[in-house]
């Protein structure tokens, strides 16, 4: 399987599926055949669609809406500080929106939106239909910046280094 297109991280699967539990997989979805997203999530769910869990059961695998592609903007790119990357952002690239990217703790669950309110009402409602995080707190995070600087939820949660102690 392959990640989403002009995903920064070179197709990581954070931004087209996440593994909620040992039966459930939420994954990043568009009816649209002519979206350049649309391949990926579907070879995405043909592959998971044939699989089985640990327990020898299929995955009940909950569609999740894609947000609009977005692109980053000349006005965007003057606030980023390109001596902390490899290689210069350009203007009008295409970004990754995917709810996925997002973080499940005990209590709450933070989910990164791009400023399309008709995705994010029809996410509400998949995600309540379904309970699938079980009463879970859902706190919606305007994660556009992050995103056009290279990174999601998952890079500043995921990776933090343990703090030692040098007393």
């Amino acid at each position: 399987m392959d990640g989403l297109p002009y995903d920064e991280t070179k197709g990581r699967l954070d931004n087209i599926m996440c593994i909620v539990d040992s039966n459930t997989i939420l994954l990043s979805w568009t009816e649209n055949t002519i979206d350049d997203r649309y391949l990926a999530v579907k070879n995405c769910w043909d592959v998971l669609s044939k699989s089985i869990n640990a327990h020898g059961k299929k995955y009940k695998i909950i569609k999740i809406p894609l947000p609009k592609n977005d692109i980053r903007n000349s006005d965007d790119i003057k606030m980023i500080d390109f001596n902390i990357y490899h290689n210069r952002i350009l203007a009008n690239q295409k970004l990754v929106t995917s709810y996925l990217n997002l973080y499940i703790s005990n209590k709450v669950v933070i989910i990164p939106t791009f400023n399309d309110e008709e995705s994010e009402t029809k996410l509400l409602d998949i995600l309540s239909k379904t309970n699938v995080f079980n009463n879970k707190q859902i706190v919606l995070f305007d994660a556009r910046e992050l995103i056009l600087g290279k990174s999601g939820i998952h890079s500043l949660i995921c990776h933090q280094p343990a703090l030692i102690s040098t007393t």
